[in-house]
């Protein structure tokens, strides 16, 4: 194909895609693999279906026609598109991964690559559905690792403890003092747990033992233990007062 225009001695080459989807684009000794596969329209239903890949786009989750293009990888991952295109509703992925091997399905999920955000999904057999609200490169990962959890403070006033895991994130928490559940409160960004009783006036036992346990989206279980301890009073610091010194008088 003849170049399309020139700019500052650069060919730019321009394709319809409206009428062909090239397979390959080389230019000298360069080649482009494209792995396009359909023109995907917005705006209605749309199911692809390539061996054991399936995609399922809903009227709105594109915002513009998408030139499909997909790539497989021997790893278990996928890409569709660039992660820089956008879409509005979550497109629905279903496929069979290029793995050697038995996969944990419990502790394997989909993970966007280039982040490890979490995506998850739901095995049937060797099969993974999953959805996203962004496109590019997928992969498999398998999470072992337990929450860690570590025990802060437990006192008789309350109890506090940091959680955090490495990869699918923590799903869900809970506290034991002497064998009774206890409210806990979370805040995401420290990765903190504190003790919210429901009566405020009435402070743990001392003793009694402490139990924090945190549970990962793949479901490992980290815990802590401990036991509640008396609140430490505070020091309190007196000044010495000496005598006043005397000032010169002015004249």
């Amino acid at each position: 194909q003849s170049a399309s225009y020139v700019i500052r001695g650069q060919a730019i080459y321009l394709i319809d895609l409206r009428k062909t989807m090239p397979d390959l684009v080389q230019v000298g000794n360069s080649a482009v693999q494209t792995n396009f596969r359909k023109r995907i329209i917005p705006g209605q239903v749309t199911n692809y279906t390539d061996g054991n890949l399936r995609l399922t786009f809903a009227p709105k989750t594109l915002f513009d026609t998408l030139h499909l293009a997909v790539r497989t990888f021997p790893n278990g991952g996928l890409e569709i598109n660039q992660r820089s295109t956008p879409i509005f509703e979550n497109l629905t992925v279903s496929y069979v991964p290029l793995v050697n091997g038995v996969i944990d399905t419990m502790r394997t999920k989909l993970y966007q690559a280039d982040n490890q955000k979490f995506l998850g999904g739901s095995w049937q057999a060797e099969r993974v559905t999953f959805q996203t609200r962004e496109l590019g490169r997928f992969a498999l990962y398998t999470d072992t690792e337990a929450p860690a959890v570590r025990l802060q403070s437990a006192t008789t006033g309350g109890i506090t403890a940091r959680i955090s895991d490495d990869l699918s994130g923590i799903k869900s928490f809970r506290a034991m003092v002497g064998g009774q559940w206890v409210l806990l409160q979370y805040d995401y960004k420290r990765a903190l747990l504190w003790s919210d009783k429901l009566d405020p006036e009435t402070p743990f036992v001392v003793g009694d033992e402490v139990v924090i346990e945190a549970t990962d989206r793949c479901g490992n279980v980290g815990s802590a233990t401990g036991n509640i301890a008396p609140v430490k009073a505070r020091a309190v610091v007196r000044k010495k007062i000496g005598p006043k010194k005397k000032g010169r008088k002015r004249r």
